[in-house]
């Protein structure tokens, strides 16, 4: 048998994968995992598949072809972490070959793992490693020695030391969750867990309330209520019962319920004043104090967070230094301070990266995502928003989190056509247009959902919006901001003068409140009679988006400025203004404008998709296929794709065919 280098090293991988902490696939003869695989590949994946994936792997790089043969091996669903683990790399260095593979649609993802895009799929990459190497990897590999112990991290012994950090990280994550798990935890690690929150506990006399803690990192929002409400039902004093208070409150304030949430929260730091384990301390009023942010209470915030954060750093605990320079980062986002947030955030997510707490890295960088876009940078955030996702799946308590499905959707809008928006948001996001916690997490979203409804002519989504939006308000009236909000939303559905006015009026982020001034000014824009005010309302926006380092919206406005004064002077000239040269081109969360057809190419326009003519005009300029998908902002994969669909509609066979064609319908 022929064993290449690259297999050769794909073997070396795999020899670690013993210590992943992944459900056992099928024993070998001698108790080794093997892949499971059909008796006959050939006979089970269907002859287009294999020659599909033949053709998506010879795109990719190496490092993204091993990623993706390795991860073939591991079985159904696996984590970008763990393949890390048994690569013996970062989960940072892996995120370009994955990049790649996502966007070939080789590997999507699903719920807080990784997948192969079909079964079909997986076994045919599999199949691509010689069926040799495949019987090595799989049950030829050494058998340990009978005396010797495999490392197994569901039954390994670990440290107390070990043990305490693992509950440290779980328990800051339920503290500051925005729901329940995604998925239960695995039975061995529900026992451990157990048994180190026993430990912890022992050191304030409460171990007692290992197994009511340990009960409420339950999958499903119902079964974590009814237990957390269960244990303050039979004690309210003592760890168990504080931690079962941070729970109901933050479940109440995902459900909107935003009293509730913060007479829990109240509850549950008084609570923690007593008998508490001190590296748990910083966290119930943690948690509060992001309330009390989202609401845009600053001063309050910013006060509560000098506080903790000096209480985590006399008690030398990075996890809770880390997490307040996160939410004092997202404090100062709101207060219109973006460069000061960004310093804070990266602060954060690096120490956050030192102390592998990927739930505190995964909402740093969610942040930093936001005011990238802000900036008009979009590649930079979308990086953000890719080691976001992989942190947020490398971490063992996968709670949701709605602010970062947000900044997810806000990048891939950069992309997209309406249409196209609203069918990823229907596909993929539709939880987000009624969702409370976006709402009161960000004071411009549900104005921003309406507009983007509006634009794809969804007028019955832009009116479940406002709803929405104004139930939540109609249900706290102790929060104003919430009003705000709903008149915001409102102010945009129904073209309302005096519902935007008092947005920009009343917002408490400094963002919110320039997208308010910025669609009261494009409504009077569209009032003749009103465009002085108009003019007026635009430049209010400008300086409002300046003061706070959004370069993409202040250029997005002056754009829409030179636009009114255009159409003014052809109003009165009958000429057509003529922008200065060095006029800065539109920068908004979507790429640069590529060159349209000219009008005499309406029988291409007619048989090809847009994406698809901007690719053909590209390539027949004779811009090479990774020149194109740096221009639009695609993968070298896509254009590939888009180039076979245009050859075959206009049945075309070369790039010299298609130039000469495109030049022939110009002249």
């Amino acid at each position: 048998m022929r064993v290449s280098r690259y297999d050769l090293g794909l073997w070396g991988i795999m020899r670690n994968r013993e210590a992943l902490a992944v459900q056992p696939q099928q024993p070998g003869p001698q108790g080794h995992v093997r892949p499971e695989e059909p008796e006959n590949i050939a006979e089970a994946v269907p002859d287009r598949v294999r020659a599909e994936v033949r053709a998506l792997l010879d795109e990719l790089s190496e490092q993204a072809r091993q990623l993706v043969r390795a991860a073939s091996l591991l079985g159904p669903t696996f984590t970008l972490h763990e393949m890390a683990l048994i690569q013996s790399v970062t989960t940072m260095s892996l995120l370009p070959a994955l990049d790649e593979a996502v966007t070939a649609s080789l590997i999507r993802f699903r719920e807080d793992r990784l997948a192969f895009r079909s079964p079909q799929v997986q076994r045919s990459v599999r199949e691509g490693i010689p069926a040799e190497v495949r019987r090595i990897l799989g049950s030829g590999m050494p058998s340990p020695d009978p005396g010797d112990t495999v490392a197994d991290p569901t039954t390994a012994v670990v440290s107390h030391a070990e043990a305490e950090e693992d509950v440290q990280h779980m328990m800051a994550s339920l503290f500051l969750a925005q729901g329940a798990l995604s998925r239960p935890l695995a039975p061995r690690a529900l026992a451990m867990l157990r048994a180190a929150l026993a430990g912890v506990l022992a050191t304030c006399g409460s171990e007692t309330a290992a197994d009511h803690i340990a009960g409420l990192f339950r999958a499903g929002e119902q079964v974590q209520k009814a237990k957390a409400s269960g244990i303050l039902a039979e004690n309210r004093s003592g760890p168990a019962a504080a931690v079962a208070a941070v729970v109901l409150s933050n479940l109440a304030w995902a459900a909107g319920h935003l009293d509730e949430a913060l007479h829990q929260g109240r509850e549950a730091r008084r609570l923690s004043e007593g008998p508490f384990p001190a590296a748990w301390r910083p966290y119930p009023a943690l948690a509060l104090a992001l309330k009390s942010v989202r609401l845009g209470e600053l001063a309050e915030g910013r006060a509560e967070l000098a506080r903790i954060r000096a209480q985590a750093q006399s008690l030398g605990h990075p996890r809770a230094i880390a997490d307040s320079a996160i939410l004092t980062g997202r404090l100062l986002i709101s207060a219109g301070k973006t460069a000061e947030a960004e310093a804070e955030l990266a602060s954060g997510v690096a120490l956050a990266h030192r102390i592998d707490a990927g739930h505190t890295a995964a909402q740093g960088e969610s942040l930093l995502a936001l005011t990238s876009l802000r900036r008009g940078e979009v590649e930079e955030a979308v990086s953000h928003v890719w080691r976001g996702r992989i942190e947020h799946a490398s971490e063992r308590t996968a709670f949701p989190s709605v602010h970062q499905e947000w900044v997810d959707f806000r990048v891939a809008l950069g992309r997209l056509d309406p249409h196209a928006a609203i069918d990823l948001l229907a596909a993929h996001h539709a939880d987000l247009s009624t969702s409370p916690l976006l709402f009161v997490g960000d004071h411009s979203a549900a104005a921003s959902l309406v507009q983007l409804a509006r634009a794809a002519g969804e007028f019955a989504l832009a009116s479940t919006v406002v709803r929405a939006a104004e139930r939540l308000a109609a249900r706290n009236p102790a929060h104003p901001i919430l009003a705000t909000v709903a008149a915001h939303a409102r102010g945009v559905l129904h073209d309302d003068r005096h519902a935007l006015e008092r947005a920009a009026q009343d917002h408490r982020s400094r963002w919110a409140s320039a997208s308010a001034r910025e669609d009261l000014g494009m409504l009077l824009s569209r009032q003749g009679p009103e465009l002085a005010s108009a003019r007026r309302r635009l430049r209010s926006a400008a300086e409002h988006y300046a003061d706070i380092g959004a370069t993409a919206d202040v250029a997005r406005v002056q754009a829409r400025l030179r636009t009114l004064d255009s159409g003014a002077l052809k109003a009165r000239t009958g000429r057509q203004a003529t922008p200065p040269r060095s006029a800065p081109a539109l920068l908004s969360a979507r790429p640069l404008p590529l060159p349209r057809a000219p009008h005499t190419r309406e029988v291409e326009a007619d048989r090809l998709t847009e994406a698809e003519l901007r690719v053909a005009l590209l390539v027949a300029e004779g811009k090479t296929n990774r020149q194109v998908a740096r221009l639009i902002s695609r993968s070298p994969h896509t254009v590939n794709y888009h180039l076979r669909q245009i050859f075959r509609k206009l049945d075309l066979s070369s790039r010299v065919e298609l130039a000469r064609h495109f030049r022939g319908r110009c002249a």
